[in-house]
Parts: C-alpha cells; structure tokens; sequence
C-alpha cells in the first residue's frame, strides 16, 4: 500500500479541492518529491484491486466503490511533486507502473521510472527494494536517493 498511498498523499497535498473531500487538514508541510514504489495508482475501480473487498479495507466499511475520494488520477495536476517510479519486472503491479509516469508526464510532473530485475529473476518481485541483501534493491534505493538528491 505504500505506493498507492504516498501518491494518494500527494493528491491531497497538492490539490485543495480533493483535500476538502477528506476529514482531517492538511499539514503545512513542503513535499519536494516522491517515491513511488511498486504501487496500484489507478484506485477509481477498487472492486478490481487484486484482493477481494480492498474498497472496505481501503476507506472503512460504509464507503461506496464509486466514493469520489477513490479518483486519485483525476486529482493529480502540475502541481502533484516530482516523483520517482519503482517497479520489479515480476512485479504483479508492474502494470500500473508506466501509465503512471504517462500520466504524471503528461500533467507537467517531472516523472521518472524505473523496473528492476529481469524475465529470468522471478525473485525480484513485488516490494524487492526492501531486501536490502538484493543488489537490485540496492541499485533501486541508490537511484531513489539520487533522485531526491535533485529536489533538497
């Protein structure tokens, strides 16, 4: 969830209209990027999510499927911050990973992205950049770094 959640984050943070669909204030706090790692982005179809009934884990048990605090996409804008896109190639959310960066790029978001791994290492999975005995782990926390490094 962290992906998916940071860049739900940065929504809120960055769009005063999709903020006041939430019941908490937004601290005023400067974002100077993101990581985007291993994420779902897409949350306007939550019935579709993977695991069965995420939309009542998601926003609680009363909240409808179609609850406009799900379109996360639609509230992202230029002003989302730049963000840096993570994904493994067995991944099983590497699909969500480039329409990501097609979206944050087409709304003016420095955006860029990066899928580790390849065919033949089936262990570089979801969330791999957690184990840091993984070289490719490694590598994707040191390209993380190098892209916040751009934004202090």
């Amino acid at each position: 969830a962290g992906g998916q959640l940071v860049s739900h984050y940065g929504a809120i943070w960055s769009n005063p209209e999709f903020a006041s669909l939430f019941d908490f204030r937004v601290p005023p706090i400067r974002i100077l990027a993101v990581g985007l790692n291993c994420g779902v982005y897409d949350t306007s179809n939550m019935t579709a999510f993977p695991r069965k009934g995420m939309a009542k884990d998601y926003l609680g048990k009363k909240i409808p499927a179609n609850d406009p605090r799900f379109a996360v996409l639609d509230a992202i804008g230029a002003t989302f911050p730049p963000a840096h896109i993570t994904t493994a190639c067995h991944d099983f959310l590497r699909p969500c990973a480039q329409p990501m960066q097609e979206l944050l790029t087409a709304k003016g978001v420095h955006a860029e992205m990066n899928c580790y791994g390849t065919e033949e290492a089936t262990h570089i999975g979801h969330v791999f950049h957690v184990n840091i005995a993984l070289p490719e782990a490694t590598q994707c926390n040191d390209d993380q770094t190098a892209f916040f490094r751009k934004y202090l």
